[in-house]
């Protein structure tokens, strides 16, 4: 294990952490960009220092990696979520709607 390995796997455990959601301040497309963000990084970290990590540096990547896909995938879902339920209360009543094939055409 090298002299740096310690600082590497804190660095590592620092950037795969974010920060808990606030209520509803922060929207759903900004938690998705922070997340993706983190993991590119995580991605570059992986890629300049994959031959140089020890076992246990190896597995808290492979943990940081899998919980940031984890909150990527739920984040994606929720507002796919949202979108449809905005979509459900932009759409109009059905039954009130008139539709061209129940518009009466009147001609003088």
């Amino acid at each position: 294990m090298n002299v740096g390995s310690a600082g590497n796997a804190a660095a590592v455990a620092k950037m795969g952490q974010l920060a808990a959601p606030s209520g509803g301040g922060e929207n759903i497309a900004a938690q998705i960009k922070v997340i993706t963000n983190k993991i590119a990084e995580l991605s570059q970290y992986i890629q300049k220092n994959a031959a140089g990590m020890s076992k246990e540096e190896q597995q808290s990547v492979q943990e940081q990696m899998a919980m940031l896909q984890q909150q990527l995938a739920d984040l994606i879902q929720k507002q796919a979520r949202e979108a449809q339920r905005a979509q459900q209360l932009d759409s109009v009543d059905p039954v009130n709607t008139q539709t061209k094939s129940s518009a009466i055409d009147v001609r003088v």
